[in-house]
Order: structure tokens, then sequence, then C-alpha cells
């Protein structure tokens, strides 16, 4: 969701980044791509770059299907359960494991709890009738935004969302068999509104085949030191380097031995110890960081050089 930038110069800019590896099937022969803009501020201008990486995945792609997709009306007469109703999925013969992904955010100011972009209400997710999560819909760090200085109510919490941040997805590993068929439905907690309130949702299903790779770890992000522009609250650092730990095999990931380097000086090894199910991402720090004396070149470089003993 754009910043609240009216007061920006027109020179200011900053880039988005997303994995879009699961909807790879989606992108063959010719495929149109959208960015929609709904204003409440000023607009922007975008362009789109695609980024294609050499490489097998993870797990490769069946298909995807949506489920649910739109804005719905919150607390009113019209309920956002009445549109929101369970739908039925066949699992393929093929399928080893089904992903459900919701985006969603709160929407509105309505006079009794300034629903839903300011209220923190919980949403539920069922499958089979069967209550199989809960979350709540809420961002709680609005102002460790890296897009500072925004005019207006940036700095303010909200319903999954901040300005100028992207949307997380709240993924979730569904428990079903090959060849069957289910129900799935999200309800939102009950709420009587004052006013206009909604929750923009989408809903997908992302059917996989079997893990690609027994034993694999990356390091998804480095978050300091780093010069990322999305990390500019907490950088620069010179100690408590930080990144990303994430495994993608479909064995737990237990152990790691992790390498590092300032510049030209020694490659120094430091060792990890815990349990990472696939998919599962950890924070990890390196408390101290040994810097040579003199800096001609203090690049920071961290890499994986074994992970399960490998």
């Amino acid at each position: 969701i754009s910043p609240y930038a009216k007061s920006f110069p027109k020179t200011f800019q900053y880039d988005y980044i997303y994995d879009v590896t699961d909807y790879m099937g989606l992108m063959h022969d010719s495929t149109e791509f959208r960015i929609q803009y709904q204003g409440y501020s000023y607009g922007f201008t975008a362009t789109w770059d695609m980024i294609m990486v050499e490489g097998t995945p993870a797990r490769d792609v069946i298909k995807v299907e949506n489920i649910y997709n739109g804005g719905y009306n919150y607390g009113q007469a019209t309920s956002i359960e009445a549109a929101l109703v369970p739908k039925t999925f066949v699992v393929p013969a093929n399928a080893s494991a089904v992903k459900a992904r919701v985006i969603i955010t709160g929407h509105g100011g309505e006079n009794s709890e300034n629903c839903a972009e300011f209220c923190a209400k919980y949403m539920y997710v069922k499958l089979n009738t069967n209550q199989v999560a809960q979350q709540l819909v809420w961002k709680d760090d609005c102002g460790d935004n890296a897009i500072i200085a925004q005019p207006g109510t940036w700095v303010y919490d909200r319903a999954n969302w901040c300005p100028g941040e992207k949307i997380r997805n709240y993924d979730y590993n569904l428990n079903v068999t090959a060849g069957s068929t289910n129900t799935i439905d999200l309800d939102m907690e009950e709420f009587t509104a004052s006013g206009a309130a909604s929750y923009n949702i989408a809903l997908q299903l992302i059917y996989y085949k079997n893990n690609n790779r027994e034993i694999d770890g990356a390091i998804e992000e480095i978050l300091a030191p780093t010069r990322n522009f999305w990390h500019n609250r907490t950088n620069p650092i010179c100690d408590n380097a930080k990144f990303v730990l994430k495994n993608w095999g479909a064995t737990p990931l237990t152990t790691a031995e992790i390498s590092y380097q300032i510049g030209g000086a020694p490659v120094t090894k430091v060792g990890w110890h815990g349990n990472l199910a696939y998919e599962k991402e950890e924070v990890v720090t390196i408390p101290y960081m040994q810097w040579p004396n003199t800096l001609g070149d203090s690049t920071f470089k961290v890499w994986l050089s074994k992970i399960n003993g490998f």
C-alpha cells in the first residue's frame, strides 16, 4: 500500500521485491499484469521488472486456485459471512501438499471502534467445518516504517498494513489427502459497525508436488549490516549482525555452519543449532564480529558453509 507521500519530492522512489515462484505456472505465453491504484491521496507511477533466477524450486506447483478475492463490508447489515461462504475444492491426485494463502487488510473508520482500519479483529480459517487457524489481523510496528516523515497518520498501527509497506501473507498448510474433496471457509470475529468498515481479502489454494530436495537451507535476507532501504531504521551497525535463516528442504534443519567475512579479512565461522521445519525461518544473530584494523573494503558477506553436517 503506497505511503502518504504528497509532501515528498517527485524524485522519491523505492523498490518492492516479491518472490512469485509459486505463480510461475501462470506466466507462460502471454500474461497481463496490472498495478491498481485506488486513490486516497496522490497517485504514483510504477515500473515492473521480472527477474528470472535459474534453478529448481523447492517444490513444483501443480496449480493455484482462487477462493475469495474482493472487498467485503464488515459488521453491517450485509454480513461479511454472507459473502465468505464455504467453498468446495478437490485436491489433485498428484498433490502432496496444499497451502492456504490469505492476504487481508482492514479499512474504514466507523464510529464505535474505528474499524476496520484501526481495530484489531480475529480471522478464522476452517477446513471441513473445523477451525485450523486463528489470526489477529493487526500490524503493531507502523512507527518503525522505513519511509519516515510521511504526512498524516503513518505511525499509527493498523489492520495488517502500514502506509508504504508490503502486505504480509498468512500461509497455512492444510492436512488433506490427494484426490479428496474438502471445504474451506474464512470467518471474521463478530462485530456490529456504526458506519462503514470493510476488509480486502484474497484467499488462494496452492497445490504442490513432493519436495525436490531433502536437505536445503538458505540465507533469505541480511537484516544488518546492510544498506537495504527497508532496514534503514536499524542500520548502519557494527555488531549484532542479523540475517534470516530458512529451511527449504523436506528434512528439518537442525545445524548450520555459518561463514562470514568483512572485506578481505579472514573468514570467520560460527555454529547454529535449532529445529526448523520446511519453510520455517529464524532470525539468527552474530553477536560479535571481528572487524579488520583497516577498512579499505567493509563489505559484509555471509553464507552457509554446512547444513545438517553436509
